[in-house]
């Protein structure tokens, strides 16, 4: 039984108007307030109530007539309405399979997904449309039932569910990344479409046509947020995010001072994807054991405020874009489980993503930075921007469809300005500034194998270094590890048997010359 909602319009509003053509002889016959009753929908029932009772104030009606009359109504109705339940109940044994004096679940999980085919994938539902929220399915289990269970109906919808959820049951699916689904069909990356719907995990809410013109709105909003070379890898990432891969490994961070727009990018990609996507905040992946599960089978994670909060080591995003394998994740009150996470992580804020205590090159080697361009002095926003950009949601998906070819045709290498190389590597020295103390000739020089130093001399370095720039050095075991792990890098190597001022064999790095002294006038 479906929900029936509002009678249509046409038919309030002309019986809206005739009320005030209404006299003293018609005003309280049935017939007028039958018009009335067979709205199902309360609010418009209501609005025409009060108009009626206005229309006999005018008429000098006594409000006890109208009152009598209205109330005789509602009783006419309400037990119009159980008699016909009644008769309903009465009939479910010729009319329900699935009803013999109780509810028979085998027979009404049979039923129902004959009629809605589904499938039940780690305790989540999907049809040919992608996601199925429970609450969705326990509201169409409570229209069906409701007419014929008239007690403890909460607990029979709860019941039903949980058969279903063991009907439905199917094995996870394996991502395909060489198809895109959408609404009227299915387009390989290749650029072959079929008509034809599949089921899937994620269907886009676009329609594709291969000759739709382009979205000039959203390509001008482009070219006011970002430089050329940048929109090109901007184009690759969000037509990366359209299939299930995590070939690429990378996440993409667009970084502004505020009011620049880039937020748009955001609401546009939230109508595309819908239920293809989540947002939240990327601290969340890293500090609730709960927030990978809502990864699962969704191709794009979105904060579009990232937090200026640095993370502590990054391990799950490190994990999240580079997976290859199922990834061990936890529901609340579930058993954890393995899945194949294939969420692709887009974030918008005001500074590059930090580590506390990871300051390793695997933590920046998975990041694209594109700065946006500052906010033009006088320039008036435009608040029905998000609007105009939706309206080309179909010609938008064309364009990062565009962006995935090129990409796949160059095995998944990003178009990487020059720009966006510095912009990581200004992000990579502001969150480890053992990195600009190696650069500083001034204070430490690399590369003589002749030389050497202590560990204890060269942290003593770095920390005033640290304090004539204003800087926070880094905890001693922190930036020693980091010296031993990028020790090849720098043409360093770590030894045990440095001699310090005291002649005494202590650990210390080779290839390391220090060029100021302590106790002297250097410092």
């Amino acid at each position: 039984m479906p929900l029936q909602t509002a009678k249509p319009a046409s038919r309030f509003d002309a019986f809206l108007e005739r009320i005030g053509t209404l006299t003293a002889e018609n005003i309280l016959s049935d017939e007028t307030f039958a018009e009335i009753f067979v709205q199902e929908n309360e609010v418009y029932r209501q609005q025409l109530i009060n108009r009626l009772r206005g229309r006999a104030k005018e008429l000098h009606i006594p409000m006890e007539n109208f009152r009598e009359m209205l109330a005789a109504h509602k009783a006419f109705c309400k037990k119009r309405e159980r008699e016909q339940n009644e008769m309903r109940r009465r009939q479910i044994g010729n009319d329900q399979a699935w009803y013999r004096g109780g509810i028979d679940e085998n027979e009404f999980c049979k039923e129902f997904l004959r009629v809605r085919p589904i499938r039940n994938i780690n305790g989540l539902f999907y049809d040919e449309d992608g996601a199925v929220p429970a609450e969705m399915l326990e509201q169409e289990i409570h229209r069906i039932i409701a007419p014929y269970v008239s007690r403890k109906i909460a607990p029979a919808v709860k019941g039903l569910m949980d058969a279903l959820r063991i009907a439905a049951y199917a094995p996870a699916q394996a991502p395909d990344p060489k198809h895109i689904h959408v609404l009227n069909g299915t387009l390989g990356v290749d650029g072959v479409f079929l008509p034809v719907r599949q089921f899937c995990l994620n269907r886009l809410n676009v329609t594709y046509e291969a000759e739709r013109p382009k979205p000039e709105r959203w390509l001008a909003f482009l070219n006011d947020l970002l430089c050329p070379d940048d929109i090109l890898t901007l184009q690759e990432y969000l037509g990366y995010c359209l299939i299930p891969s995590t070939k690429a490994q990378a996440m993409l961070f667009l970084i502004g001072s505020g009011g620049e727009g880039k937020s748009r990018i955001g609401v546009v990609m939230n109508e595309i994807f819908q239920n293809s996507m989540v947002s939240g905040c990327l601290q969340d992946l890293e500090n609730n054991r709960f927030s990978l599960a809502a990864l699962e089978n969704k191709l794009l994670f979105l904060d579009d405020d990232m937090s200026v909060k640095a993370t502590e080591d990054g391990r799950n995003l490190k994990k999240i874009v580079t997976a290859e394998s199922p990834i061990l994740i936890e529901r609340k009150c579930v058993q954890p489980y393995e899945a194949q996470l294939y969420s692709r992580l887009l974030a918008f804020g005001n500074v590059p993503l930090r580590a506390l205590f990871d300051h390793s090159d695997g933590m920046f080697r998975r990041q694209i930075i594109l700065r946006v361009k500052p906010k033009p002095e006088g320039r008036a926003d435009d608040p029905f921007l998000a609007e105009k950009l939706l309206a080309e949601k179909d010609a938008v998906f064309n364009w990062c469809f565009e962006g995935l070819q090129r990409l796949v045709k160059n095995r998944f290498r990003f178009t990487v300005s020059e720009r966006a190389k510095k912009n990581l590597e200004e992000a990579r020295q502001e969150n480890c500034n053992l990195i600009r103390f190696l650069a500083d000739n001034g204070f430490v020089t690399l590369g003589d194998p002749q030389a050497s130093i202590t560990c204890e001399n060269l942290m003593l370095c770095y920390e005033y270094w640290c304090r004539i720039n204003s800087e926070l050095p880094l905890k001693r075991n922190t930036a020693i590890l980091y010296l031993k792990t990028n020790a090849e890098k720098y043409g360093i190597r770590y030894s045990y048997n440095i001699l310090n001022d005291r002649h005494r064999r202590v650990r210390g790095f080779e290839g390391i010359r220090q060029m100021i002294r302590f106790g002297g006038t250097d410092v």
